[in-house]
C-alpha cells in the first residue's frame, strides 16, 4: 500500500528532483512503487506593472512529498537519485497523516472530500518587505504583525524621517527584500 512521505532535496532543486526521481525509479524498474510526487506550492498574487499576476511560492522550500510503496529496496535507490539528501525521519520514515497530506493537497488545489484550510500565513514578523502597490508604492519596511485571517500586514515604514505603521494587503507587498 502507497503512503506519503517527505524527502528532502537539495534547496531549490525541488522540481529537478521530482524528474530525477520519477526518471530514477523508471530505469531502475521500479517505477510503480511510486505514486505522486508533489512539489508543495501555492499561487500567490502580486502586482506586476500595474497588473495583478499570480506566481508560485514553495511552501516547503527544500522538501517534496511522494506517494511510495516504501520497503528497504527503494529506500536505498532513493538515496541515490542526484538532488535528493534523503527522507525526513532518516532510516525510518514515518508517513504523513491522511490530516497532512489533505492539507498539502488542497493547498495544491487539488479536490478532496474534505473542507479546504484556511490560507499559509506567507509572511513572518520582522521580514523586511517592499510594497509594490498603492499609496505606498515602493516603501520598503519590516512587518510588525501578519493579520491571517484578513489577509493583511502591518508594516513599520519611514515617511519624512519618521517611523509609521501602515496596514496593507498580503497582495501589495513584495517579500525577500
Amino acid at each position: 500500500m502507497k503512503q506519503w512521505y517527505v524527502i528532502r532535496t537539495q534547496s531549490g532543486h525541488e522540481k529537478k528532483a521530482k524528474a530525477n526521481l520519477e526518471k530514477y525509479l523508471e530505469k531502475r524498474g521500479i517505477r510503480d512503487k511510486l505514486g505522486q510526487v508533489i512539489v508543495p506550492v501555492i499561487k500567490v498574487p502580486q502586482i506586476r506593472k500595474g497588473k495583478k499576476v499570480f506566481v508560485e511560492k514553495k511552501v516547503m522550500p527544500g522538501y517534496i512529498i511522494a506517494e511510495l510503496e516504501l520497503d528497504e529496496d527503494i529506500k536505498s535507490e532513493i538515496r541515490k537519485v542526484p538532488s535528493i539528501a534523503g527522507f525526513v525521519g532518516g532510516a525510518n520514515p514515518k508517513p504523513l497523516s491522511k490530516d497532512e497530506v489533505r492539507d498539502i493537497l488542497n493547498l495544491q488545489g487539488v479536490d478532496t472530500e474534505e473542507a479546504s484550510v484556511p490560507p499559509p500565513v506567507l509572511f513572518n514578523k520582522g521580514e523586511k518587505v517592499k510594497i509594490i502597490d498603492g499609496p505606498y508604492n515602493n516603501f520598503t519596511g519590516t512587518i510588525e504583525e501578519v493579520l491571517k485571517d484578513q489577509g493583511k500586514l502591518k508594516i513599520k515604514i519611514e515617511i519624512f524621517g519618521q517611523t509609521t505603521t501602515v496596514e496593507v494587503d498580503y497582495s501589495q507587498v513584495a517579500a525577500n527584500v
